[in-house]
């Protein structure tokens, strides 16, 4: 199986995604740190191959609960390159911080 080849089937995060899916390839995560993860425990069982994995980001606010930390094991080869890119279209704003839910009481 090879993530980097399949048209269309990169790995994407969207705010509804399912994190706990083995296989990343066809597969929707909740976070960029899913995807980044599952990219890396797929790299240790078959090398990724020709073109590159693109990680799609879907338009909408992307919330981060820490540093999203990125290094040498995440950026691919040479020759298939790790990508992190919004769908065509797409705004994507990545948050840091907690966020407040408007409905939550308020105290006097």
């Amino acid at each position: 199986m090879d993530i980097g080849t399949a048209a269309g089937a990169d790995p994407y995060v969207t705010s509804d995604g399912n994190a706990h899916s083995p296989e990343p390839r066809q597969t929707r995560f909740a976070t960029l740190e899913d995807a980044r993860d599952a990219i890396r425990r797929f790299e240790k069982i078959a090398p990724l191959q020709q073109g590159s994995v693109t990680v799609w980001m879907e338009g909408g606010d992307h919330w981060l609960n820490s540093t999203f930390d990125l290094n040498e094991e995440d950026s691919g080869e040479a020759d298939v390159p790790v990508i992190y890119w919004p769908l065509p279209g797409a705004t994507v704003r990545l948050k840091a911080n907690t966020r407040v839910d408007a409905d939550l009481p308020k105290a006097l």
